[in-house]
């Protein structure tokens, strides 16, 4: 009896469950249209951390890193950007990116601690490095605080849209 309860409950929560969110149907539309008027997308690990030494990253530590041509709302010059996480296009944390010369730039909008990367464009990889200030630190010889940085090498390998979860 325990066994059949279970059984339909767990029926019924997948049969409720929801269509997707918003921002999961915008990227789905997005991710239809190819470059230049659609997304470019890559994989990476978490905050872009070079991925090249070591095991192969958990899923936990994934990232995709998708660069749309659509302008941003600010600041001028800049396009959309979203670090999608293992969670998927629910909750995607949203940036800015342009283009510096051969290099791309990359910074969050919504995160704390913020991150920001300076990627070369070599086509199929982006390598470069990422900074992130803390909300931690400390005081100087003047009583003024100043926050904790780090500072790390990054790399993101280029793929197919489709493969974003």
């Amino acid at each position: 009896m325990l066994l059949r309860i279970a059984v339909a409950v767990t029926a019924l929560a997948v049969a409720c469950r929801p269509a997707g969110t918003d921002i999961g149907r915008y990227l789905g539309k997005r991710f239809a249209a190819s470059p230049p008027s659609g997304p470019t997308c890559y994989r990476g690990t978490a905050q872009l951390l070079r991925d090249t030494v070591g095991p192969p990253p958990a899923p936990h530590e994934r990232r995709w890193l998708v660069l749309d041509p659509r302008p941003a709302a600010e600041p001028p010059g800049y396009r959309v950007a979203y670090l999608v996480t293992p969670e998927g296009r629910d909750w995607p944390v949203y940036a800015h990116w342009r283009r510096s010369g051969d290099s791309i730039e990359v910074h969050e909008r919504n995160a704390f601690p913020p991150a920001s990367w300076v990627l070369a464009d070599s086509g199929g990889v982006l390598v470069g490095r990422g900074i992130m200030t803390h909300d931690v630190g400390r005081k100087d010889s003047a009583g003024r605080f100043v926050p904790a940085r780090s500072n790390w090498r990054a790399r993101a390998q280029r793929i197919a849209c489709a493969e974003v979860p």
